[in-house]
């Protein structure tokens, strides 16, 4: 594989990543209050969001931090918000919460078992919703 097939590569399954490399670092500072911002809001909303789901407030912050660092990953771009959703959790809440019968650690394993079947299609294209 040459080095430009390597790059292209890289940009298609990993553009985040791929975005470090023209990483600017006057944008540094801005980028950094950023999160922190980002922080302040994405803390509270995700143990909120994680008692609607009827999840424990641990395993909200879990998942917000699967995505923030999921979307760095894979994410195409650098002016989008992630983090938890009200009706996503309302949806998954209805979905998850039947089949753990209440318990936490089921209905964790519940939306990890999605999860991994989400990866695992991804790259042959499957997992489009």
């Amino acid at each position: 594989m040459s080095t430009s097939e390597h790059g292209s590569w890289l940009q298609r399954w990993f553009p985040g990543v791929a975005a470090l490399v023209g990483y600017q670092r006057r944008d540094f500072r801005g980028d950094l209050v950023s999160a922190v911002l980002m922080g302040l809001v994405t803390i509270p909303s995700a143990i909120a969001y994680a008692d609607l789901a009827g999840t424990t407030p641990i395993a909200g912050l879990y998942a917000a931090l699967a995505g923030l660092i999921t979307y760095a990953l894979f994410g195409s771009s650098r002016h989008v918000q992630c983090g938890p959703d009200s009706s996503v959790a309302l949806v998954a809440g209805s979905i998850v919460i039947p089949l753990a019968a209440g318990d936490p650690d089921k209905a964790f394993k519940e939306s990890r078992g999605s999860g991994k079947q989400r990866i695992t299609l991804g790259p042959v294209r499957q997992a489009i919703v």
